[in-house]
């Protein structure tokens, strides 16, 4: 099953297939298209960031981790500012200033869905062949 979720409770976003089958070569495959779809959704997430300095686009990173047959890939930063900028919030002295979420994380998912979604097709399509 391919799940694609957006993590409130931190500034990153998930993409997970989990249960997939044990042959290397699938394995190898669902790593390439869980890369592919980290890549895409990194480059769209620095497209929507919002720009003053450049920090928060460069600190756009992606991990990936494999537990078992569970597979999840993380997209995010880990400047302080990067959450109430995704999430939106009160900020500075006194939590007096009101900050708009940009929701630049959860767009960049969103925008390439389909394109994820198509990578895992592709594999799942190969293996049954």
């Amino acid at each position: 099953m391919l799940q694609i979720k957006f993590n409130k409770g931190s500034y990153d976003a998930i993409v997970s297939l989990k249960d997939y089958e044990n042959g290397e070569g699938f394995r190898r495959g669902m790593e390439i298209a869980m890369e592919n779809s980290l890549l895409r959704v990194q480059g769209q997430a620095s497209t929507f960031a919002p720009f003053q300095t450049g920090n928060l686009k460069r600190s756009i990173t992606h991990t990936s981790e494999t537990a078992g047959k569970t597979m999840t890939g993380h997209v995010g930063s880990n400047l302080v500012y990067a959450r109430i900028q995704e999430q939106g919030g009160y900020a500075g002295r006194g939590h007096r200033v009101h900050i708009t979420g940009r929701f630049y994380l959860k767009r960049a998912v969103e925008d390439s869905r389909a394109f994820i979604q198509e990578q895992f097709r592709k594999w799942l399509i190969i293996k049954k062949i």
